[in-house]
C-alpha cells in the first residue's frame, strides 16, 4: 500500500516494490509503505522529542515557579521582619515615652515635695520668729516686773529706813544739805 503525501488522493497498491508509478495532480511524489513508516516513526520520534522538550520546559517553568514562590516567601518573610521590627521600634518608643513620663512625674513630685518642705521651713521660721518675739515679750515683761518689783522694794526699804531712821536722816540730811 502506498500513500501520497500532501495530496487528497487515496493510497494505491503496487505489487513489486510497492511504489506508485504516478505523480499526483498537485505534483507530489508517492512513496512506499516502508518509507512512509520510517517517516512516520521519524515524525513520531520528533513529536516525542518535542513532547519531552515540552515536559522539560514545563518542569523548568515549575522549578522557576517554585523559585519565584521561594522568593515571594522570602520577600514576605522580609516584610514580616520589617513590620515586626517596626512594631518593636514603636514598642521601644512607647517604653521610652513611658519612662520619660514617669521621670517627669518623679521630677514633679520632687519639686512639689521640695516646695512643701520650703513652705514648712518658712512656716517653722515664722513660728519660731513669733515664738521668739513672744518669749522676748515675756522676758521683757518679766524684766519690767522685776524692775517694778525692785522699785517697789526700794521704795518700801526707803520708807522703812526713813521711818526707822527718820531722826538720823534728818540730822544727816541737815549735814549734807548744809555742806
Amino acid at each position: 500500500m502506498t500513500y501520497t503525501l500532501g495530496s487528497s488522493l487515496q493510497p494505491k497498491f503496487s505489487s513489486a516494490r510497492q511504489r506508485l508509478s504516478t505523480v499526483s495532480v498537485d505534483g507530489t511524489e508517492s512513496i512506499t509503505q516502508h518509507d512512509y513508516d520510517l517517516q512516520k516513526q521519524h515524525k513520531e520520534g520528533q513529536m516525542r522529542s518535542l513532547d519531552l522538550q515540552i515536559m522539560d520546559n514545563n518542569l523548568l517553568a515549575k522549578s522557576w515557579d517554585v523559585a519565584a514562590s521561594g522568593e515571594k516567601v522570602k520577600q514576605r518573610q522580609i516584610n514580616y521582619n520589617i513590620e515586626s521590627t517596626n512594631t518593636d521600634i514603636a514598642d521601644v518608643k512607647q517604653l521610652i515615652a513611658d519612662v520619660n513620663y514617669e521621670q517627669e512625674q518623679t521630677r514633679l513630685s520632687l519639686s512639689q515635695e521640695k516646695h512643701s518642705q520650703l513652705q514648712d521651713k518658712l512656716m517653722f521660721e515664722q513660728a519660731s520668729s513669733v515664738q521668739e518675739r513672744e518669749m522676748m515679750t515675756v522676758q521683757g515683761n518679766t524684766r519690767h516686773l522685776q524692775i517694778e518689783e525692785s522699785k517697789l522694794n526700794l521704795t518700801q526699804l526707803q520708807a522703812g529706813l526713813k521711818s526707822r531712821y527718820a531722826a538720823d536722816f534728818e540730822v544727816l540730811d541737815g549735814i549734807f544739805i548744809e555742806s
